[in-house]
């Protein structure tokens, strides 16, 4: 995947996510982060010009980067963009060919447009050649990230957590929204979430031990622990449970992250999970903000088929023959149609019938548990999730960029779970210092595409802090093959670049 044919080292730890992690917790297998190597970069464009001379002259650029559609030999700096290295050879580390932190905040703003691109905007803007794009070129900023320290500098540290946020969070929208497409391979995205989500721990604690807030961190390690206790596929199709690191996650919950919100709703996914409550899951999936809802897709399928095992004992007909289910009462249990769980029941080899107490309900007659076939859910999109983050106007941007909102009836719910009654948990507002602070959206209206990828709401743009503010034209939208011309260089944007380029 993601070939364009059409300060100081931080002591290594163990990450509960799996694989040792180094240079303040980065993910080492994926070659993210050598802490043998340091550059300080001086590139002030998306893609160095050594790369793009290369690649326009073996013509290597990907479709979004030309400036004309059909000449792979033609682009410009506006809309080519560095791919990843895998090894940092010797005659490759040269601060030229490495990307101011200026410059990353420009790519990262970039592919976010893409990112919020349809075929009206590019002929080849389908949702997996996006994806196969984004999920190559992040991987070269994260590496840049890592290679210039600014993960270990205060001043960049609020941003690069920002953005490795967002990095995760489209994973993890791509993890339910392309399921079914052709071309999507779920354990690599699972992968290379697996990857960010350590950069992110390792975000976390280098934010402890420099006093640096971390807003959302309660966000992403409920994501991580609910991933890792139930498990999460390998490369066999298995599920292989870590309740130890989903256990060593909640560990990590700062004083301050446990005044958060995320930590009684994490405590609340875990303990459905360890009781393999169906219904009390899928009702939290429904509360759930997208995010979360497409973390919790990830279990949705095996949850449901431990529901199909165990109902059968409850509902034994061989031992009762008057021990029968109506089907209306059955199917919000697995979030299924009286037609759709119908048709399931048939399938394992239970019966249809009259139920006893009101012969106009359809009811299941289960018989012994032994005798019936059970067989595994195969995976689909499921609407109701997609819709959590859809509008008839916006951009796919929105639900990435920004944190989610979290509603009081999730955290009804979680207090329900908890033995406590509606409305003991409350939603806490986030800490100060929001790294993720919108900017009024600077495309025209009659520009703004009706539909998008997944269909999310209206972006908002994530700004630096005041002390890394640029003072730059912001970057808009623009048709494939229409190249701006670059903004001159102020005072203010050589101290930006000068001040994040110190290690």
């Amino acid at each position: 995947m993601g070939g364009d044919g059409e300060g100081a080292a931080m002591a290594p730890f163990r990450s509960p996510l799996g694989g040792d992690t180094g240079s303040g917790g980065r993910a080492m297998d994926d070659g993210i982060g050598d802490a043998d190597i340091f550059v300080v970069g001086t590139c002030e464009d998306m893609c160095p010009a050594k790369e793009r001379e290369a690649r326009e002259g073996n013509g290597e650029l990907h479709p979004f980067e030309r400036v004309q559609y059909n000449n792979p030999k033609l682009t410009s700096p506006d809309l080519i963009i560095k791919r990843t290295v895998r090894n940092y050879e010797q005659e490759n580390q040269i601060p030229t060919n490495f990307r101011t932190f200026g410059a990353l905040d420009k790519t990262m703003r970039h592919l976010r447009r893409i990112m919020d691109w349809t075929t009206t905007d590019h002929p080849r803007a389908e949702p997996i050649v996006i994806y196969e794009f984004l999920w190559d070129r992040y991987r070269e900023v994260r590496k840049e990230i890592v290679t210039q320290r600014f993960n270990t500098n205060p001043v960049n540290l609020p941003q690069v957590m920002a953005w490795n946020e967002e990095v995760a969070r489209y994973f993890i929208a791509c993890s339910h929204e392309l399921i079914n497409t052709k071309g999507f391979s779920a354990i690599l995205n699972q992968e290379q979430l697996n990857k960010v989500l350590m950069d992110l721990l390792g975000d976390y604690r280098t934010c402890v031990d420099l006093g640096v807030p971390t807003p959302n961190a309660g966000e992403f390690k409920c994501y991580m622990a609910t991933m890792m206790y139930a498990g999460l596929e390998n490369k066999s199709g298995k599920k292989i449970p870590n309740k130890f690191g989903a256990f060593e996650v909640l560990r990590s919950f700062t004083a301050q992250e446990q005044e958060d919100s995320w930590f009684p709703i994490t405590l609340g996914i875990l303990a459905t999970l360890a009781n393999k409550d169906v219904h009390a899951y899928i009702q939290l999936a429904k509360a759930a903000p997208y995010p979360l809802a497409c973390v919790l897709f990830m279990h949705y399928g095996s949850m449901k088929e431990h529901g199909f095992r165990i109902t059968p004992h409850a509902y034994n007909a061989s031992a009762d023959p008057e021990n029968v289910v109506p089907v209306p009462a059955l199917a919000p249990m697995f979030d299924l149609t009286t037609k759709g769980i119908s048709a399931k029941c048939v399938s394992m080899g239970a019966e249809l019938g009259p139920y006893p107490e009101d012969p106009s309900v359809e009811a299941v007659r289960f018989p012994d548990p032994s005798s019936l076939s059970y067989s595994s859910l195969k995976k689909q999109v499921q609407p109701w999730i997609s819709n959590k983050g859809s509008a008839k106007t916006g951009n796919p941007s929105a639900a990435i960029v920004n944190p989610p909102t979290l509603s009081p009836a999730l955290l009804d719910l979680v207090a329900r779970i908890q033995g406590k009654p509606p409305g003991t948990l409350n939603v806490r507002p986030q800490p100060p210092s929001q790294p993720h602070q919108p900017l009024p959206s600077t495309t025209p209206s009659h520009v703004r595409p009706t539909t998008s990828m997944f269909g999310f709401p209206q972006p908002q743009q994530p700004t630096l802090q005041p002390h890394q503010q640029q003072q730059q034209p912001p970057l808009t939208p623009l048709p494939f093959g229409v190249s701006p011309t670059p903004p001159a260089a102020t005072a203010t944007t050589a101290a930006a670049a000068a001040a994040a380029s110190k290690p």
